[in-house]
C-alpha cells in the first residue's frame, strides 16, 4: 500500500498528539504547518540520521519525483509496448514546496513541541441571534463578526456554530469580517451556541461569547405525525 491511503492515516494519528499536547480545535492546521516550515524545515539529504532529538519539524525532500512504474500501452505510459513495463511522468522533488513531496516528511514529536511556536494575530467574535427562544424549524437570523484583537486587518475564511450538547450545527462564511444567515436546522432543546472562528494565515482562532437557547418541540409536526 501507498499514497495517501498510507499517509492520510499516518497524519491523523500525528494530530491526535499534537492535540493531546497543546489542546483540541486546532482548526485549520496547513496555517501552522506552513508557518513552521519556514524557519524549521532541513534538507533531508542532509540528514542522514534524523532523530526526534533534533529541531526540524520538517525533512524537505529536494531530490527524486513521484514518478511511478506503468504496464506498457496502458494509458500516459512512457512504453507503448505491451508486457514492457515503464513510467507515469511525475513531479520532480526541490527545494521548498513541490508538487512531489509537499512540504516534505515531518517529526511528529517536533512537529507537536513546535506547534505552539506559530505566531499569529489575535482575533475576536461576536455573535447575536433574533431570538433566544423559538420552535424547532423556525428561521431565526443569526450574525456576527470576527474582527482583530488588536490593530488592523480583516479576518477572512468562515464560523462554525457550535452546541455544547450537538456539537457542530452550522458552518457560515465571513464576508468582510462578517457573517449573517437565516439559519432553520437548529438542534432542539436547552443548550448553549457559540461560533467557533478557526482562523487563517494570518488570525488566530477565537470563540464568540454563548448564546443559552430553548429550541421548543413543534407540537404542529408532532400531531401530524
Amino acid at each position: 500500500m501507498g499514497g495517501t491511503s498510507a499517509a492520510t492515516p499516518a497524519m491523523a494519528g500525528i494530530l491526535a498528539l499534537v492535540e493531546q499536547q497543546n489542546g483540541v480545535l486546532q482548526g485549520q492546521v496547513n496555517y501552522v504547518l506552513y508557518q513552521l516550515t519556514q524557519n524549521q524545515s532541513c534538507d533531508a539529504s542532509q540528514q542522514t540520521n534524523p532523530t526526534a532529538q533534533n529541531s526540524c519539524v520538517f525533512y524537505d525532500v529536494t531530490a527524486g519525483s513521484n514518478a511511478v512504474p506503468c504496464a506498457g500501452d496502458s494509458p500516459g505510459c512512457s512504453s507503448a509496448q505491451n508486457g514492457v513495463n515503464g513510467f507515469l511522468t511525475g513531479q520532480t522533488a526541490g527545494a521548498g514546496y513541490d508538487m512531489a513531496t509537499g512540504l516534505g516528511s515531518v517529526n511528529a514529536a517536533n512537529l507537536a513541541s513546535n506547534w505552539k511556536n506559530a505566531s499569529f494575530a489575535g482575533s475576536q467574535t461576536s455573535m447575536q441571534a433574533s431570538s433566544a427562544s423559538f420552535v424547532h424549524g423556525t428561521s431565526v437570523n443569526v450574525s456576527g463578526a470576527v474582527a482583530p484583537a488588536n490593530g488592523n486587518g480583516t479576518p477572512t475564511g468562515a464560523v462554525s456554530l457550535k452546541t455544547d450538547l450537538y456539537g457542530d450545527a452550522d458552518s457560515l462564511p465571513l464576508t468582510n469580517g462578517a457573517f449573517t444567515a437565516a439559519v432553520s436546522d437548529l438542534p432542539g432543546g436547552q443548550y448553549k451556541l457559540s461560533a467557533h472562528y478557526a482562523g487563517d494565515a494570518t488570525f488566530a482562532a477565537s470563540d464568540s461569547p454563548v448564546l443559552l437557547l430553548n429550541v421548543q418541540p413543534n407540537l404542529a409536526l408532532q400531531r401530524s405525525a
